[in-house]
């Protein structure tokens, strides 16, 4: 009897195994449907302004990649990040501020779209490239929206086209949920 015990409980465990096997589907993986016009970044989408688009080669989980059609502007980039909690934003804050070789050229707090947003704009020391940030709160998610410029001239090349940029981080804080 004993004998018996000992194949009949393996067979078993086969048999739950080879089923298990069989009929285990694994959920396939789902990726957001993202509208004309939007872009996404983890479980978020916001609206782009004419002309804008999501560049897909870093994906969407975490930071959202956008270009300007046709563009000659030395933008480096403009990324959206979304961080998983206040802890990870502050930290990202923060980082900003202490990044060796760089210099914090203007900071501050201001009121867009009628959300409260901390900026931080800062510069290589040796020149060329300037990187400025709007770091905000939304429905209780963490944003930062980031602009990297290599420029000669960057405070020229803000003001020429601070009204695309500007209008793009607009719509982006109004629109993004």
């Amino acid at each position: 009897m004993t004998s018996r015990k000992i194949f009949i409980i393996p067979a078993v465990l086969l048999l739950v195994v080879v089923v298990a096997f069989f009929t285990y589907t694994p959920a396939s993986p789902t990726t957001a449907t993202i509208p004309s016009g939007y872009a996404a970044v983890n479980n978020s989408q916001f609206q782009l302004e004419t002309g804008w688009y999501q560049n897909f080669t870093t994906g969407y989980q975490k930071s959202a990649k956008l270009n300007y059609n046709g563009t000659t502007l030395p933008v480096l980039m403009v990324m959206v990040n979304q961080f998983p909690d206040e802890a990870s934003y502050q930290q990202a804050y923060n980082g900003e501020t202490e990044k060796i070789a760089w210099h914090v050229t203007s900071s501050g707090t201001e009121n867009r779209e009628g959300i409260s947003v901390k900026t931080i704009q800062v510069t290589r020391d040796g020149g060329g490239e300037n990187v400025k940030s709007y770091f905000f709160e939304k429905n209780g998610k963490y944003y930062q929206v980031e602009i990297d410029i290599t420029s000669s001239d960057t405070a020229q090349f803000f003001n020429s086209d601070k009204y695309h940029l500007e209008a793009m981080v607009n719509t982006i804080i109004r629109t993004i949920n």
